[in-house]
């Protein structure tokens, strides 16, 4: 994992004049600053499962949430408003760059720039403090008596900064990952420029400005990630032409699901697509990845174009960033889920990412399409055969290979290093809770609706009609056929007469 840098620089004058009148001075100078910089798959990669220490759970509060509420934004509770604020923007800056414009997310230049970095301003705070010196003090310790009391009111601030900041940008990175040119490092900071009256007495106010940055390009850093097919999206004119080939690939994958008429086949058609239009990455590891990578294995475009036995071959983030797309664009409720996962055929833990997927009202499951397109030795073709659904809509005590659990596979996690910063702890809601199995549509309910209902009946006489097959088979014939109606019928009045007794 990358080292955190973080350094106090305090800048001052070394005048020595010595305040020895009741006249009132004033002088402006530097205080301190920071800079941190970090890499959203470091803080995945090196994350632990939750426990009540890490993580104050509310989930005695037992309330009734639907899928919108399950966002990493949504999640925490005591992330400061002008965090909560700045995802906003950062949400509509990439918005206006897929609608076809530019903003300071896809062209740092419509940002503020200041000591060699073009930056977004997250917040800014002008406070006074008094501080006191010893008559007679120097400038310099005069300066020094100020700086220390600016300093004690300013390194909570940071230490919050620093604490919800990197959170803040895995929230907006993780909830958005359709703003595909954006790379997984981040960097942020702060300044504090003080302002200082004092008299010879021995007493003085200091009024500092402090903000917080969120970096955008300095001259080895950059939000924007690169290497895509020969295309730099450190330009934003790239960037503009990326988007229309985006919604192209994306749409091509909707226009197949979209023939579906229920949930489940809607991400089955969404994941063997994934599954059979891609292969691993072989040429990334943990330790070693070439530099003409750039972020692409990483970033859904790689897994939406489909890609194989190249350098632009998705990673699991790729394949399960993707996902989330798909499953944004229909509607369907989609988080990304990342830390380490036991394989239970390697017998060994790895860094990784899958979704969580809500297939109804009340169900929430798990989905890898990573691990359901397995790298077969001596296969690069895109379809290798060895494609499955094994880890397709799973449950939490669903059963794996060698009598693993899902839940015990894959627990759930979160990002270390950052929440115990000084004595911050975030507050956050529970994850969705996953359904105890495997899910499957029960087919006299292929709406999802837990009951059958005359829409049911209604989806499945059209199924027959157009000689569909994206709805369960009720009488396993293995085709859907009036037989299928007609039990369907049958399931559906004996409900009607159930509800009326």
């Amino acid at each position: 994992m990358r080292k955190l840098h973080f350094a106090f620089g305090i800048l001052l004058c070394g005048a020595s004049l010595t305040a020895t009148s009741q006249e009132v001075f004033t002088e402006e100078f530097e205080g301190p600053s920071t800079t941190i910089r970090g890499d959203l798959r470091d803080l995945m990669r090196t994350s632990k499962p939750a426990s009540p220490l890490r993580v104050r759970q509310q989930a005695e509060e037992e309330e009734e949430t639907t899928g919108e509420a399950y966002t990493y934004q949504a999640r925490i509770t005591n992330m400061p408003k002008f965090l909560h604020a700045f995802i906003n923007s950062y949400v509509e800056a990439g918005q206006a760059v897929l609608d076809g414009g530019t903003s300071w997310l896809s062209d740092p230049k419509e940002a503020e720039y200041e000591s060699n970095a073009y930056f977004f301003l997250v917040n800014e705070e002008i406070e006074t403090v008094d501080f006191t010196f010893e008559p007679g003090s120097t400038s310099d310790a005069i300066k020094k008596a100020a700086q220390k009391a600016v300093q004690k009111e300013t390194t909570p601030k940071a230490d919050t900064l620093s604490s919800f900041l990197p959170y803040a940008f895995l929230c907006a990175n993780y909830d958005h990952p359709e703003f595909f040119w954006i790379g997984n490092s981040f960097m942020f900071g702060t300044s504090t420029s003080i302002s200082m009256r004092y008299n010879a007495t021995g007493t003085g106010t200091a009024t500092y400005t402090m903000k917080a940055k969120f970096i955008l390009r300095t001259n080895d850093f950059d939000i924007r990630s690169n290497g895509y097919n020969n295309y730099d999206f450190r330009q934003p004119k790239n960037i503009l032409a990326a988007v229309e080939r985006f919604y192209a690939a994306r749409d091509n994958i909707l226009k197949l699901c979209q023939k579906k008429r229920t949930t489940y086949y809607k991400l089955l058609a969404a994941h063997d697509w994934l599954t059979l239009h891609n292969c691993y990455n072989r040429y990334f590891n943990a330790n070693t990845t070439p530099a003409d990578l750039g972020n692409m294995p990483w970033c859904p475009m790689s897994a939406l174009e489909g890609n194989s036995n190249n350098l632009q071959s998705p990673v699991c983030e790729g394949y399960a960033r993707a996902m989330k797309v798909l499953c944004d664009a229909m509607d369907i409720p989609c988080i990304l889920m990342g830390g380490n996962a036991f394989d239970p055929v390697r017998l060994q833990m790895e860094a990784h990412m899958w979704n969580y997927i809500q297939v109804n009202d009340s169900t929430w499951c798990a989905l890898d399409a990573t691990w359901d397109d397995p790298v077969v030795a001596g296969v690069n073709s895109a379809v290798s055969g060895h494609e499955s659904h094994e880890w397709f809509l799973l449950g939490s005590n669903s059963q794996l290979s060698g009598g693993t659990s899902f839940i015990d596979s894959h627990p759930e996690q979160w990002p270390s290093g950052y929440e115990n910063k000084g004595t911050i702890i975030w507050e956050t809601t529970p994850w969705p809770t996953l359904s105890a199995e495997r899910w499957r549509p029960d087919p006299y309910d292929p709406n999802g609706d837990a009951v059958t209902d005359k829409q049911d009946i209604q989806l499945m006489a059209k199924t027959i009609v157009n000689n569909g097959e994206d709805i369960e088979d009720v009488d396993g014939n293995g085709r859907i056929s009036v037989g299928d109606l007609v039990r369907m019928i049958i399931r559906y009045n004996s409900e009607s007469n159930k509800t009326e007794e």
